[in-house]
C-alpha cells in the first residue's frame, strides 16, 4: 500500500480496509461529519516541502557540474527563483555585534548586489572544532543562534546577495548534505539557499587556478579569527534555480464505537493505533544508499498495532458484549489514527474535535495504544506510561497472571506515539510495544519478520486490561509525572517550557498551536492550555512550531518569558518561568 504515506493512494486503501473491518465487525460509525454518521474523520495536513526544480552550475575557464543530492541540495527554507552572478566567499557569513564579529566588514549595504554569497556552515571554532561562542554559563548545545542558516541567508540578502551557498568547513566535513525535507525553517529565506558539497566547493576554487585544499584551510583559519573580508572568486560565475512547493493532503482517522450500558455508558475507553507509515521514505526514513526512495512497508510500525485494534474490536463484540446480558460497561472507541509519523497529527486532531465524536474530554477515562507489537522476543512486552494512571500497574500485573509475559514497565514515559496526545490532556494512557529493531523506519520492516504469535499474546493481555477498564466501577485517576518530565515536549538547548505542540502548525505563519501541556510543567503552571496558540515570545514573533523551538533555544532555565497567546479568538498575555530540561 505504498508504505501508507500521507497523500498516497495506498494510505486511502488502508483507510477503506480498516473501515470495512470495523463495519463488518459490527461497530457503529464513531464520527458525525456534516451531520452524517461516518467511520472516517477527514483532516488536512501539510506534507512539508517538495523540490519541483533545483539546478546549480558554475563556469569559469571550465564548467563545474553539480548533481542534485550529490553535489548540492536546496534547503527547505530556501526562497524560490533563479540566480546568476559572480561568486563571493564570505567566511561564516555572520554578523554578531555582541562578539564584535562581522563577516561583511567593509562591505556597503548592497555591496553584494548581483553576486552569489558562499559561506561556511556553523561559526568560529577552536582547534578541536568546538564553537568559540557556545556553552557559556547556563547555555548548552554545540552552536549559538549565529550558526543558523536562515540568519546567514538573511544577512547575505541584506547585503544584496542574489543567493547563498553554504558548505561544510574542513573541520566539520563528513561528506554529508542537509536534506531539503529536514531543513525547513520557521520562515522562508528571502533568497535561494543551497547546501553544496566540499568537493564541489573545491572545484569552484579550482576554477580560479589555485590549490583548493590550501585555500579552504586558509579560509577557515581567517574565519575562525574573524579577520579578512569577503573575497571575490575571480572569473567564477554561479547560476542556479530553486523551485519549492508546500503541498497538502487530506488524510483520515478511522474509528468505530461499541456502546456501553448502564451507569458507565457515558464514559469512554479508547483503544488505538496509527495506520500511517513513511510511504517512500520522504520523511523520517533511516534508509541509506540504494534503499532510499523505496517503499517502507511498516509491517511492525504499525500494521501490527492496527491488527491488534481490529482483533480486539471483533473479540469484544463477539465474546464480551452480549446485548442482552451483563452489568454496566463503558463505551469502547476503536480508532486507527493517521498522521502519527508527522507529529501525532491524527490523535491531536481527534482530541481537538471531540464534538465529531459526540463526547467531552472528561468522558475519556483511559487509552490503550499499540505501536510496534510485531517483534516479541522472549515473551517480552514493554508497557510505557503506566504511572499516568492510579492503579494501572497493578491492573496490568493482574491481567498478566495467566499469561506469564515478561513485562517491562516504564511507569513515567510519555513516549512518542499517539498515547502521548492523551497523556498531555491528563488522560491515563499506556503504550504496548515489543521493542525496537534494526528494520525500524527502513524498507526492511516487512511482514515476514512479524512474530504473529507474540502479537496475539500482546492482544490477549490487552483484552484483559481493557475488560477491567471497561467494567471496574471507579474510573482511574490521572497521575502527573514527577517534575513535569516528558519525552514529547519541545525544549531548547537547556530551557524547558513543557508543551506538546500541535504539529499541524509545524510551518506557516499563524503561530504555534498547543496540543497539550505537561502536568507539573512550567507552561501548565503559567496557565497555558491545550488549544492555545502562541503568537509572540517576549515580543518576538512565533510563527509556527519551528519558531517556538527557535525562541526557546535563545533563553535559559529560570528566564521569565511573556507570551502573547490566542485562546478562543481572544488575545491574552501569560508569563512563564522556564524550567530546566
Amino acid at each position: 500500500m505504498e508504505g501508507r504515506g500521507a497523500g498516497t493512494a495506498g494510505l486511502d486503501a488502508a483507510r477503506d480496509y480498516i473501515a470495512d473491518r470495523f463495519r463488518s465487525a459490527g461497530l457503529e460509525p464513531a464520527f458525525k461529519i456534516d451531520g452524517q454518521p461516518s467511520y472516517t474523520q477527514p483532516f488536512e495536513i501539510k506534507l512539508g516541502v517538495v523540490v519541483r526544480e533545483q539546478s546549480l552550475s558554475a563556469g569559469g575557464g571550465e564548467a563545474v557540474a553539480a548533481i542534485p543530492e550529490q553535489a548540492f541540495n536546496a534547503m527547505g527554507f530556501s526562497g524560490s527563483g533563479s540566480f546568476e552572478g559572480p561568486a563571493v566567499f564570505v567566511g561564516y557569513g555572520i554578523v554578531n555585534p555582541d562578539e564584535g564579529y562581522d563577516s561583511y566588514r567593509g562591505v556597503p549595504g548592497d555591496g553584494l548586489k548581483g553576486k552569489v554569497a558562499v559561506a561556511f556552515r556553523y561559526e568560529p571554532q577552536d582547534s578541536d572544532g568546538k564553537s568559540l561562542w557556545a556553552g557559556r554559563g547556563d547555555a548548552a548545545g554545540p552552536w549559538t543562534e549565529s550558526a543558523s542558516l536562515l540568519k546567514k541567508a538573511q544577512w547575505a540578502a541584506q547585503h544584496g546577495a542574489a543567493a547563498l551557498l553554504v558548505v561544510n568547513p574542513p573541520s566539520q566535513d563528513q561528506g554529508d548534505l542537509k536534506s531539503t525535507q529536514r531543513s525547513m525553517g520557521e520562515e522562508s529565506s528571502p533568497v535561494p539557499v543551497l547546501h553544496v558539497s566540499a568537493a564541489w566547493f573545491d572545484g569552484l576554487i579550482g576554477l580560479t587556478g589555485r590549490d583548493a585544499g590550501k585555500v579552504v584551510q586558509a579560509y577557515q583559519r581567517r574565519a575562525n579569527q574573524g579577520v579578512g573580508a569577503p573575497e571575490l572568486l575571480a572569473g567564477v560565475t554561479v547560476r542556479g534555480r530553486v523551485e519549492l512547493e508546500h503541498p497538502k493532503a487530506m488524510v483520515h482517522n478511522v474509528a468505530g464505537v461499541l456502546r456501553g450500558r448502564g451507569a458507565l455508558a457515558d464514559e469512554v475507553v479508547v483503544v488505538g493505533a496509527h495506520y500511517d507509515h513513511l510511504g517512500y521514505g520522504e520523511i523520517g526514513s533511516l534508509a541509506k544508499g540504494q534503499d532510499k526512495g523505496r517503499i517502507h512497508p511498516g509491517a511492525d510500525d504499525n500494521a501490527s498495532g492496527v491488527a491488534a485494534v481490529v482483533l480486539l474490536a471483533e473479540r469484544f463484540i463477539s465474546l464480551q458484549r452480549p446485548a442482552d446480558a451483563g452489568g454496566p460497561r463503558r463505551t469502547l472507541l476503536f480508532i486507527a489514527f493517521s498522521g502519527e509519523e508527522r507529529g501525532l497529527l491524527g490523535s491531536s486532531y481527534t482530541l481537538n474535535n471531540l464534538d465529531q465524536l459526540g463526547v467531552e474530554q472528561e468522558q475519556i477515562v483511559a487509552m490503550v495504544n499499540f505501536d510496534m507489537i510485531g517483534r516479541m522476543r522472549g515473551r517480552k512486552l514493554y508497557a510505557m506510561g503506566l504511572g499516568t494512571g492510579d492503579g494501572f500497574e497493578q491492573l496490568l500485573d493482574r491481567a498478566n497472571e495467566p499469561l506469564g509475559l515478561n513485562l517491562r514497565n516504564d511507569a513515567q514515559s510519555f513516549g512518542g506515539s499517539d498515547h502521548a496526545s492523551f497523556q498531555f490532556r491528563e488522560v491515563p494512557a499506556v503504550h504496548l510495544f515489543t521493542g525496537s529493531h534494526s528494520d525500524y523506519h527502513r524498507p526492511s520492516d516487512t511482514v515476514d519478520k512479524v512474530n504473529a504469535e507474540g502479537g496475539v499474546l500482546a492482544v490477549a493481555l490487552a483484552e484483559r486490561v481493557i475488560e477491567m477498564l471497561d467494567t471496574q466501577p471507579e474510573r482511574m485517576a490521572f497521575v502527573a509525572p514527577p517534575g513535569g518530565a516528558s519525552h514529547g515536549a519541545v525544549h531548547g538547548s537547556g530551557a524547558y517550557l513543557g508543551v506538546m505542540p500541535d504539529y499541524s502548525s509545524l510551518d506557516g505563519d499563524e503561530g504555534c498551536m498547543l496540543a497539550g501541556t505537561v502536568p507539573n510543567g512550567p507552561a501548565k503552571a503559567a496557565g497555558l492550555q491545550s488549544g492555545d496558540t502562541i503568537l509572540t515570545w517576549n515580543g518576538k514573533p512565533v510563527r509556527n512550531v519551528r519558531g517556538l523551538m527557535t525562541r526557546l533555544g535563545e533563553d535559559k532555565p529560570g528566564d521569565e518569558v511573556v507570551l502573547q497567546v490566542r485562546r478562543d479568538g481572544k488575545l491574552i498575555k501569560l508569563t512563564v518561568t522556564l524550567g530546566r530540561r
